[in-house]
C-alpha cells in the first residue's frame, strides 16, 4: 500500500508508517516492522510519539524490556512526550519479566518527569537556560526524581540552540557532579556534538577515550559525528583513520555513516569515487538512500555530467527511494547553471507537483534560461504553476517573475480564478 501512494502523487508521512507499524505489532510480525523502520529511517522521517510507542511495544513483547526504557529516555531527551500508553507497556513489560522494582520506578516517574522533562526542554530550546536549570534543580521539590533523562533532555535541547551548545561541556560536567549523575552513552554523544559543533573535533576524540576507559559503549553515532566533524575541518586522513578505528572496533556503519564519508567524496573526489563506496556500502548489506544518490548527482553536475545526473534522479523511485527538498533544489540549480533549461524545466515541474517549493534564486535562473533560449510560454507555465500552487507565498520576489516573463494582470487573474 504504500509503495503505490508516490504512483498516485502522495508522498506517505510518518502518520502513514505508522499506521502499518501498529498493524505490524498488533500481528506479532517483528520482522516486517524491523524492515518498516530501517525503511522510515532511511527515509529520514522524524520519529513521533507512535512511532516510539510501537518500538516500545515491540521491545518489551520480546522481553527486552530494559531496552525499551532506555528508548523511552531517548524519546523524551527529544522533546517527544510518551502517554500513558507507552508507560503501561513498559510496565506491563517488566511485571510480565518479574522486574516488579523496575516496574514500580517506572509508575513513580509516570506522573511528573516526563512533563517536567519537556519544560525543560522547552525552556533550553528557547535560550532560557536559567529557568531549564532551575526547573532541574527543583524535580524532587517538585514531586519528581531526577534522573539522567532530564540531564541528557537539558543538553540535547542545549546542542540545538546557536547560543548554547558551547555550554554543555561545562553543564555536562557540572551537572553530572552536583547530581551525582553517572553519564551514559546518551549523554557522552551530546558531548561529543557539542565539540564538533564548535569545530573542535581533536577534544571530541577524547571524549572517545574517556568512555573507552569507562567501559561505555561508543556507537557508530558518536563515530559519525567526529568523523562528519573531521572531513569539515579539512582532515580527511583523520577522518580515515577513525573510519578503520570504528571497524577494527567491531562497530557496524550505518547508511548514515557511509553518507558522511560519500559527502566528502562528491565535494573532493570523483564520480568513480563516489560509486565505489557506494558499492563498498551495498557490500555492508546497506542500501543507499536519498541523500546517497543527492551528493552522486552533485557529484556528476560538477564534472559536468549533467545526462548522468539525469538518469539517476530517473531511477530514484525504481531504487526505492523519493526527491526530496535538497534533491530538488540541487538539482534545478546545476542544471541551469549549465545551461540546461529543458532539464531543468522538469525537475521543477516535478517540485511543484510534490508541493515543496524550489530555491528562489534557481527558479530565477531557469525563468530567465527560458527567456533566453526564446521558451516563453515555458517560462511563463513556470510562473502561472508557482502561482496557482502556491498563492499564499506569491509575493515579494516570487511576483517580481510575473514582469520578468510579461505576464499581463488579465492572465494574472485568470491563474487566480
Amino acid at each position: 500500500m504504500l509503495d503505490e501512494l508516490p504512483q498516485r502523487g502522495l508522498m506517505p508521512d510518518i502518520i502513514s508508517y505508522n499506521t502499518v507499524l501498529d498493524g505490524y505489532v498488533k500481528s506479532k510480525n517483528h520482522e516486517g516492522f524491523e524492515d518498516l523502520l530501517k525503511e522510515i529511517s532511511k527515509k529520514k522521517l522524524e520519529a513521533d510519539v507512535v512511532t516510539y510507542h510501537c518500538r516500545i511495544s515491540v521491545l518489551c513483547e520480546s522481553g527486552r524490556s530494559v531496552e525499551a526504557e532506555e528508548l523511552l529516555d531517548v524519546m523524551i531527551s527529544k522533546g517527544v512526550r510518551p502517554n500513558t500508553a507507552s508507560f503501561n507497556t513498559l510496565i506491563d513489560g517488566f511485571c510480565k519479566e518479574g522486574n516488579s522494582s523496575s516496574a514500580i520506578k517506572v509508575f513513580r516517574r509516570m506522573e511528573k518527569e516526563p512533563q517536567l522533562a519537556s519544560s525543560i526542554v522547552s525552556y533550553a530550546s528557547s535560550g532560557m537556560l536559567h529557568h531549564a536549570l532551575r526547573t532541574l534543580d527543583d524535580l524532587p521539590r517538585l514531586g519528581s526524581t531526577r534522573t539522567l533523562l532530564s540531564l541528557n533532555a537539558l543538553l540535547f535541547a542545549c546542542n540545538h540552540s546557536k547560543t548554547l551548545f558551547r555550554r554543555v561541556p561545562d553543564l555536562f560536567s557540572d551537572l553530572s557532579r552536583r547530581h551525582s549523575l553517572s553519564p551514559d552513552k546518551v549523554s557522552y554523544g551530546i558531548l561529543i556534538k557539542s565539540h564538533c559543533l564548535a569545530r573542535n573535533a581533536s577534544r571530541a576524540l577524547s571524549i572517545l577515550k574517556e568512555m573507552d576507559d569507562k567501559g561505555i559503549e561508543i556507537t557508530a553515532v558518536s563515530y559519525t559525528t567526529i568523523i562528519d566533524s573531521l572531513y569539515k575541518e579539512n582532515k580527511p586522513e583523520e577522518a580515515e583513520r577513525l573510519w578503520n578505528e570504528m571497524r577494527d572496533n567491531g562497530v557496524s556503519p550505518d547508511p548514515a555513516a557511509y553518507n558522511v564519508r560519500i559527502m566528502h567524496r562528491a565535494k573532493n573526489g570523483n564520480p568513480a569515487e563516489v560509486l565505489a563506496l557506494m558499492e563498498e556500502m551495498k557490500s555492508a548489506a546497506l542500501e543507499p538512500d536519498t541523500f546517497t544518490y543527492n551528493y552522486l548527482m552533485t557529484c556528476y553536475c560538477r564534472h559536468g555530467h549533467l545526462d548522468d545526473a539525469k538518469r539517476v534522479y530517473n531511477e530514484l523511485q525504481e531504487k526505492g527511494c523519493q526527491p526530496n527538498a535538497s534533491t530538488l533544489k540541487n538539482l534545478l540549480y546545476n542544471l541551469c547553471r549549465k545551461n540546461d533549461f529543458s532539464g531543468g524545466l522538469v525537475v521543477f515541474e516535478d517540485s511543484v507537483k510534490r508541493r515543496r517549493i524550489p530555491d528562489l534564486g534557481s527558479v530565477v535562473m531557469l525563468v530567465k534560461g527560458l527567456m533566453k533560449v526564446s521558451k516563453v510560454r515555458a517560462a511563463k507555465r513556470v510562473v502561472r504553476e508557482l502561482r496557482k500552487k502556491f498563492p499564499g507565498d506569491f509575493s515579494g520576489s516570487l511576483k517580481k517573475l510575473e514582469s520578468i516573463v510579461g505576464l499581463g494582470m488579465e492572465e494574472v487573474r485568470d491563474v487566480q480564478s
